[in-house]
């Protein structure tokens, strides 16, 4: 049941991808004069129809295998695979099947790639969430991985990467369409270029917003369960230990608890055998 969760939230990533790419192929036709119709919408969902299909079949044959901690990367790769293999389809759709320009091919790439680095990293996420709360958790740390701060850093770094580009390919193929289609007021071109720049603001610092909270769950989860745990040693309890339930600092913090916990049981145990 808790795998169907991370199955639905990748298809209404699916969904969501098919409309707002739709949104720019309109706007991107409608300022070229023509206008796509019902065949452009189905051959934009059919690759992501596709992915739906063999997506938990991916997930059985390489995310589950995998130990826990390594499951939220192989479902970033999973899911970002099959979004660079729809945007490598509808590019060649776009430019030898539609006849479109290269410009707005490249476009509709770009903006498929996009969208699956956010859906990838909230799956990804999401996956992390799910082995929290996985009975067959760990409580050994084999070995490290990236700090929290360097994973945030490299997010942020790539986002802001990402607005940059997709505001200057779009000011590029407006700054075309202004040379090349000579009727068409000078006005009209730049108000359509601040809309659709307010709109990719838009979509990337909505799917930021959430990205963060997601993140931010998780390092919630992974700060009370800790505390939970070192609440339980304060009163003497020493029977349960942290689940190392990632590779970074929270995770090298639960390792040295379990450590610290495992002396007080062998404390424990010998003043006992004393007190005999």
């Amino acid at each position: 049941m808790m795998n169907q969760s991370n199955k639905y939230l990748i298809y209404a990533y699916y969904l969501l991808s098919v409309a707002i790419l739709s949104v720019f192929a309109f706007r991107s036709y409608a300022h070229l004069g023509t206008q796509p119709g019902v065949e452009f919408i189905m051959a934009v969902a059919s690759p992501f129809l596709v992915a739906a299909l063999i997506h938990p079949y991916i997930d059985k044959l390489i995310v589950f295998p995998a130990h826990l901690l390594d499951q939220p990367k192989r479902q970033f790769v999973v899911d970002f695979g099959l979004y660079l293999l729809i945007a490598v389809f509808l590019y060649c759709f776009e430019r030898y099947f539609y006849f479109e320009s290269t410009w707005v091919a490249f476009k509709i790439f770009i903006w498929t790639v996009v969208l699956g680095y956010f859906a990838s990293i909230d799956s990804s996420l999401n996956r992390e969430q799910l082995c929290f709360k996985d009975e067959k958790r760990s409580f050994q740390l084999e070995r490290n991985s990236s700090p929290v701060a360097h994973r945030l850093n490299l997010f942020l770094s790539v986002t802001v990467l990402i607005v940059t580009l997709t505001i200057a390919i779009t000011a590029y193929s407006y700054m075309g369409m202004e040379l090349n289609m000579q009727e068409t007021d000078d006005m009209t071109i730049k108000q359509a270029f601040i809309i659709d720049t307010l709109f990719i603001v838009g979509i990337v610092v909505s799917f930021t917003v959430r990205l963060i909270y997601s993140f931010s769950m998780n390092l919630q989860y992974l700060f009370d369960s800790q505390v939970d745990i070192l609440r339980n040693v304060q009163e003497g309890k020493l029977e349960e230990l942290v689940p190392v339930l990632s590779r970074d600092e929270f995770g090298i913090i639960a390792h040295q608890t379990n450590a610290m916990i495992k002396e007080l049981r062998e404390k424990q145990k010998v003043q006992k055998t004393l007190e005999q």
